[in-house]
């Protein structure tokens, strides 16, 4: 399955689609609902899921059942999660200047935020109508 991830950066598209490099994992692992026939030929094969059994003795002793060891469900869980610890990374750190951007935003508004950029208080107040009093400006 290594030869099938794309190194970290990857851009590129896959041949003839519009599907990107980093994406052909799935189509390797496949989507949870897919698996069933993949398990099936898996235990035709000799290769099986531990048993309630085996995973009991498993908590006891704190080491993995053979089975465990041999299990695909567990190898694909294993590679999903590295992926997920691969990219992850880059989302938080996305999320995170996004919401501290839009939480800036709250605070001081679209017009406060054009001031802010340009340097310049006149964009942030809006002028008041003749006739209404003007409001406080805040510091």
């Amino acid at each position: 399955m290594w030869f099938f991830l794309s190194p970290p950066g990857d851009t590129r598209r896959l041949y003839h689609t519009s599907s990107y490099v980093s994406e052909l994992y799935g189509a390797v692992f496949g989507r949870e609902d897919q698996l069933g026939p993949v398990y099936d030929r898996l235990r035709q094969l000799g290769i099986d899921e531990p048993t309630a059994a085996a995973r009991t003795v498993e908590v006891l002793t704190g080491r993995p059942s053979p089975a465990r060891q041999d299990s695909y469900r567990q190898r694909r869980k294993e590679m999903l999660l590295a992926l997920l610890d691969q990219y992850s990374d880059g989302v938080d750190k996305a999320a995170d200047e996004l919401g501290a951007f839009f939480d800036h935003l709250r605070l001081v508004g679209v017009r406060g935020l054009v001031a802010e950029e340009l340097s310049d208080a006149d964009y942030q107040y809006r002028p008041e109508p003749e006739g209404r009093p003007a409001k406080e400006r805040p510091c």
